[in-house]
């Protein structure tokens, strides 16, 4: 199993950093909002994705939950399509 480290960023206006985080946090939380993209980096090798869970379908082949905006999600035949399938399949 893989080792990442994913992060968020947002900048805030706030009186102290508590409520910086509050405010950050509530921003996160809030299920209408845009702020869903998050920097994932493969710890083990070095790899950085940008990857926008806001935007998650399904592998046409595999199924598995993909991002529609990541850079190892293709479409195929207007049906997207992981990297793993992409590479042994097509």
């Amino acid at each position: 199993m893989a080792h990442y480290l994913v992060t968020w960023e947002i900048e805030v206006d706030a009186s102290d950093p508590t409520d910086a985080a509050a405010q950050a946090q509530e921003i996160q939380r809030d299920e209408n909002s845009l702020a869903t993209v998050f920097v994932v980096e493969d710890q083990d090798v070095g790899e950085a994705h940008e990857i926008d869970v806001g935007k998650r379908v399904l592998c046409r082949f595999c199924e598995k939950m993909i991002s529609s905006s990541s850079n190892s999600t293709y479409v195929y035949k207007g049906d997207y399509v992981c990297e793993d399938c992409w590479n042994c399949r097509l």
